[in-house]
Order: structure tokens, then sequence, then C-alpha cells
């Protein structure tokens, strides 16, 4: 099993990023809103179970996918501190259970950039945040904008091209 995880602050054009890379892989894409969305239906608060509801949905699928030998593009908004971290880590090894590798690549952008993002129409497709205030409260209360210290990952500015070449470069630079 391969594993591409995309991931990066809201607005940084992680599922269209992943859609395209999809598209020259045929990796299935399993983002991040399939799970918080549906933990958003048991827990509607902002609290704490819903997101460990998603996270452990998403281990579950992982291993699922991981022992069926199944290649996944997953997108992440990756919150800097230890429940994210643990989350990684239990994903990495689970990854490596099944002799899988697992492949990071975090997007970037300018805060200006997401903010004209944020209200795109594709961002209404799944309960994504679709307002500036909104946007800005949550890279500021949750640290959204900060890397994984992970070897051999790729950074990509996804205000300096389009998705397509992205893509391109994350199958080049990995060799998948």
């Amino acid at each position: 099993m391969n594993l591409i995880f995309i991931y990066g602050p809201p607005a940084v054009g992680k599922l269209t990023v992943a859609e395209e890379l999809a598209k020259i892989t045929n990796y299935r894409v399993f983002h991040n809103h399939l799970t918080q969305d549906l933990a958003s239906e048991i827990y509607p608060d902002f609290c704490k179970n819903k997101f460990k509801l998603a996270e452990a949905i998403r281990l579950e699928v992982f291993e699922f996918a991981a022992k069926n030998n199944t290649n996944l593009i997953f997108t992440h908004v990756y919150a800097s501190g230890d429940d994210d971290d643990m989350f990684v880590g239990s994903l990495i090894d689970i990854i490596k259970k099944y002799s899988g590798s697992i492949y990071f690549v975090q997007l970037t952008a300018p805060r200006g950039v997401l903010y004209s993002r944020v209200g795109n129409e594709s961002r209404k497709r799944f309960k994504k945040a679709h307002d500036r205030e909104t946007l800005e409260w949550k890279l500021d209360e949750f640290e959204l904008e900060g890397a994984l210290d992970l070897d051999n990952a790729m950074v990509i500015d996804t205000s300096l091209q389009d998705a397509d070449l992205s893509a391109r470069q994350i199958v080049e630079y990995f060799k998948l």
C-alpha cells in the first residue's frame, strides 16, 4: 500500500490537489471531511469527542486499506501538538505494520491567498469553513500552518502553481 498524506491549512487546496493526483495515479481519495462530517452528525458541537471519533474512523480505514493493499491519498488539516502528532504516529505504525509506504506532502500558501479562496463554491460541497472570520480564528487558535518534523517530506506553495502541476510534481518527487 502507498499512502500519500497531503496536509496544510484550510483553503490551501488539499482536496483539489488530491483529486488531480488521483487522476494520474488511480489512487482513491480519502479526504478529511468524509470522517469529519460523519463525526459532526454524531457530535455537532465543536468538541473533543467529534475529533476523537473522526480519528478512530480514519485509523480503522487506514488499517483496512493497508491490509488490503489499497493505495490512498489522504488530506488532513494538521494542528501542531500532541494529539495530531500521536495520530500521525499511529498512522505511520499501521502503514509500516503492513509494509506499506507513506509519503508526506505539505501544502502552503500565504494567508491572503487562503482568505481569497475560503469562499470558493467548491468548499461548499462539504461542511468546510467558508468565511474569512472562521478561517482566521481557526488558523490562529489551532496553529494550522505548522509542519510535521519528518524526513523526505515535500513542500508545495499552492499560490505559485495550479493543482495539476502540483500533482505531477508529487508523482515525480516520490517516483510513484
